[in-house]
């Protein structure tokens, strides 16, 4: 099943051309400092310094992304209704991705672009559907300032016939895809944690207080007066070699929109996340802390605990949003008897669960860590 799966990702990405070029005057514009989109305004390039004057060089996006994975059930278990996304930023070209993974500027049609599939059955103007999850989440606090992504999984009563590149895959499937390097998006996971964890009991406890006020706000400062960036029709460079923007062309026959220019963030090293773990009575437990981005402005979520050492009992390959970087690397991990920051706290892996379904109380990296954690230790038998 999963050759057969990954050969629908090669013919996607088949059809879609990527071509590093330069700026697209008609398309996007530096105004007031910012590198914004002609039109619809989905997302920005904002320049910034915090509080001791450091600069930083964010992705500013007021719009709260939609991510929706379609089920139905099935047989032995759920069916899922995946997306094989081309995106110009992912390795490979193509990756298995949520059923709906759009901007209100896309499924909007602000651009002209063709309808989104099922956008019916996740915005809930379907009277069949059923509601599983609906959550809102921060997204990457060091990259983004303070975006929220909205996370639902809904149930349609049966299987229905879906056009290509949506595909119907089983739970065992879905399982096969995620233990593999580089087949499915972050938003693919983080969305997996709630559906696979739906049976399964988990403990309540008090949740992080939902936090949206900045403690450490951000100053904007426009991008051509950043000293560690320069703009020119190439990009914004960073004289570190960090965190820079390179401009690419997107041609694709398998999105709403079949052609466009857009800005990609290039950042010279990947993300590693680290989610310690261990086993305590039988049960597995994961470490967490409260943790600050700059793009979150000083709002706290609970997030992997600082760690050193250990032993990797689980690894895998990631890319990060295929909309925003350009193969960008993540590599997650569960790692057994590594050494935690003092202020961790142990929890089993079913509270950490339960703390991923809370509006706003974890970061991504913890939905992820989380997810391998799920995926590690079979939801299916007892934990």
């Amino acid at each position: 099943m999963t050759a057969a799966l990954t050969a629908v990702l090669r013919d996607v990405a088949q059809q879609q051309s990527v071509t590093r070029t330069s700026a697209p005057s008609a398309e996007w514009v530096l105004v007031d400092g910012v590198l914004r989109p002609v039109g619809a305004d989905y997302f920005r390039i904002i320049g910034a310094v915090d509080a001791d004057g450091d600069e930083r060089l964010l992705i500013e996006q007021a719009e709260s992304a939609l991510v929706g994975l379609v089920v139905a059930p099935g047989p032995h278990g759920w069916r899922v209704l995946l997306n094989a996304r081309a995106e110009p930023g992912l390795h490979g070209g193509a990756q298995f991705s949520t059923t709906v993974q759009s901007t209100p500027s896309n499924y909007e049609q602000r651009h002209g672009g063709a309808p989104t599939p099922y956008l019916d059955a996740v915005l809930g103007h379907r009277d069949d559907t059923e509601v599983l999850c609906d959550t809102q989440q921060y997204d990457w606090g060091q990259y983004y300032r303070g975006k929220v992504k909205r996370y639902t999984v809904v149930a349609l009563p049966a299987e229905e016939p879906a056009p290509a590149p949506l595909v119907w895959v089983d739970e065992a499937a879905l399982r096969a895809l995620l233990r593999a390097d580089r087949l499915t998006t972050l938003d693919l996971r983080c969305a997996a944690v709630a559906l696979l964890t739906l049976a399964h009991p988990v403990e309540q406890g008090e949740e992080s207080p939902m936090d949206d006020h900045a403690t450490a706000p951000l100053t904007p400062r426009p991008l051509a007066e950043l000293e560690r960036w320069h703009v020119d029709d190439h990009g914004i460079h960073d004289r570190r070699d960090e965190r820079s923007v390179g401009w690419f062309r997107t041609v694709t026959g398998t999105r709403e929109v079949g052609q466009w220019t857009q800005p990609l963030m290039i950042l010279r090293d990947d993300l590693v996340v680290r989610l310690p773990m261990r086993d305590r009575d039988g049960r597995p437990e994961v470490a967490v802390a409260l943790a600050t981005a700059d793009g979150l402005e000083g709002r706290r979520l609970w997030s992997p605990a600082p760690s050193t050492g250990g032993r990797p009992v689980s690894l895998l390959r990631a890319s990060a949003e295929g909309g925003r970087f350009f193969e960008h690397g993540v590599t997650l991990s569960l790692v057994e008897n590594a050494t935690v920051a003092d202020d961790a706290q142990w929890l089993t892996l079913d509270r950490a669960i339960a703390l991923c379904r809370a509006d706003r109380a974890t970061s991504v990296e913890l939905r992820l860590g989380v997810g391998l954690g799920v995926l590690h230790h079979d939801t299916t038998g007892a934990r």
